[in-house]
Order: structure tokens, then sequence, then C-alpha cells
């Protein structure tokens, strides 16, 4: 068995999978100590073709089709095809450094914890608006390698599990994360969840050395789009950390959702008229970095609103 198997599970971005298998070709770790994999989620673009063309020129490669389209169940796929103790997930529109594979597999020899990852650096694929800062996309925890907290998690697309931990855990469940084009969230929190509440002595690693390039593309630098992802955002976090703690009554939680709705007017305003303008200097700061938060709170409020509308006995299906 290889100690590592990096799975990309990826849909309809033939051109964005073809740069991150170039930079696992330049990987400074031996091409037999490591395997990739690559799950295609039915992909009609030319994915297909891009897996046959790297077939040779990585040391051990695979690509399988996943048709059942959703996120969640390429990573299912991916952990029952991989041969290694470790599977390691990669979005696949991101990019690694070359000693990406050297670091995994030490942390998987030295530490050997039941999870671990590492930090998001943006990349770029557009000029960015001058409002818009690289702490939007990027996600680092810590500047030291460590066990982290009940309440912190690593990101879904730079993320290693053992293989045998996330099938006892059941995978990922397919309800969550990303389906197709539409949004979708948690699907990489809930198995560290598991992980604690069933396996506590385990322990999930941070490595701040495990790096990836994750592109932001022109789209994501929108105001537009940020609204849709913030509200998005909130479903999930609701769905993943209050699924199973009650909700207020339906009425309460309608006077809520109105009045938080005129909030996010209110603070629309505020941004352009009487926002702090040393600390946030453009408009798409300050909405970025306050409004939002009451966008994010519509949503969580709208699940809650789902999930008090079910009938009594029943949980609404989250999808």
């Amino acid at each position: 068995m290889t100690p590592l198997t990096v799975v990309i599970c990826t849909y309809n971005r033939a051109g964005l999978l073809a740069k991150l298998l170039d930079s696992l070709i330049e990987q400074g770790a031996p091409k037999d100590g490591f395997e990739v994999l690559v799950v295609d989620n039915a992909s009609t673009d030319r994915t297909q073709d891009v897996c046959r063309d790297y077939a040779d020129r990585l040391g051990r490669f695979r690509s399988v089709v996943e048709d059942k389209r959703g996120l969640s169940q390429a990573r299912n796929r991916g952990w029952r095809e991989a041969a290694g103790t470790y599977v390691l997930y990669l979005d696949d529109d991101c990019t690694v450094p070359p000693d990406y594979v050297e670091v995994a597999l030490a942390v998987a020899r030295d530490v050997a914890p039941a999870m671990f990852g590492g930090p998001v650096l943006p990349a770029f694929d557009a000029p960015r608006p001058r409002w818009f800062k690289d702490a939007y996309v990027a996600y680092e925890l810590t500047d030291s390698a460590r066990a982290l907290t009940p309440e912190e998690f690593v990101f879904g697309g730079n993320m290693a599990v053992r293989r045998e931990k996330i099938e006892r855990l059941g995978g990922f469940n397919p309800r969550f994360g990303m389906s197709g084009g539409a949004l979708g969230y948690g699907e990489e929190i809930l198995p560290q969840q598991a992980l604690r509440a069933e396996m506590p002595d385990e322990t999930i690693w941070y490595e701040p050395g495990l790096v990836i390039h994750h592109l932001t593309r022109r789209e994501k630098m929108t105001l537009r789009w940020g609204f849709r992802n913030a509200y998005v955002r909130g479903i999930y976090l609701d769905r993943v950390f209050h699924a199973d703690k009650p909700v207020p009554e339906r009425s309460r939680l309608r006077k809520r959702m109105i009045e938080t709705g005129i909030a996010v007017a209110k603070d629309l305003v505020k941004a352009v008229v009487r926002r702090d303008r040393e600390r946030f200097p453009h408009v798409g700061n300050y909405i970025h970095e306050h409004t939002f938060e009451y966008v994010t709170e519509l949503g969580r409020l709208r699940e809650k609103l789902r999930r008090a509308s079910a009938p009594s006995g029943q949980k609404p299906d989250p999808r």
C-alpha cells in the first residue's frame, strides 16, 4: 500500500485540472511514493482527454468517472478507490508548490494524525478590484504546526484523512457540498465533527508548510457573487452546527428575517454615506467585512424557518 493517494475531484474544468497535474509532475517526492487519482464527476468537457494525456506523465496515475453528481459523491468515490494509507483531497482549481507532497508524507510519517491540512493562499485569473483583499479568500489558521482545537477545522480542498478513518465515519454526506454549478458547503466539517465525537483521542493536525494556491476567479471578486455566497454559507452554517437544536416559532423567525433584511438595507446606505473611510477605504470593503454578516444571518434564519415549517417529527430534506 502506498502511503498517500492524492484525490482530485473535478467537474468541467479540464484546463484547470491540467495546471494542477502539471504542478504534481514537478513534485520533489519520488514518483512511486504517491499516487494521483482523478475523480471525474461526469464532466462534459475535455476532462477525460486530459486524464489520458497525463496517464504516462505521473508515476502512479488513475482516473475514474463518478456519475452521481456532487462533490461529496466524488469524494466518497475517491476514498473507496484510493490505494493510499492517507487520502489527500485537492480542489481542481488549485496548484501546489514542488515540496507539497514531501511535506504531506512527512506529516503522515512523523505525526500520523487521523486528519491533517494546511493553508490556502489565493491565486487570481484577473486583476483584482481595488477593494478586494487577499484575506477575503485566504484560509490560514496558525503559523505553527499543531493539533487543532475543537473549534478549528482544516479546509476541505487541502485535507488529508486516513482512509480507514473516513471509511469508519461513513464518508461524506451527499446532502452537503457543491453539486455541479450549485453552491454548497459543510461536507468537510461533518466528518471532522464526527471524528472528534466518535474518536476523541485522534488528532486533526495543521501544517503551515502544506500550502496550496487556490484560484479566485473573476466572478468571485464581485459583490454580486459575494451576496449569494454569504447567504448560502449562512444556510449551511445552520445545517452543520445547529441542525439538531430547537428553533423558534415561525412567526418569530419571520419577524427576525424582516428585521435582518431591513438591517441589510440600512447597512448598505451606511456603506455609501457614513462608513469609517479610514477603516473601510472602499464601499466594497465595508460590504464584504460588515454587511455580509447580516446576509449570512439571513441565510441562517431561512434555514431555521425551513426546519420550523417541517411536519412534526420530520426533518426537512436539506438539499
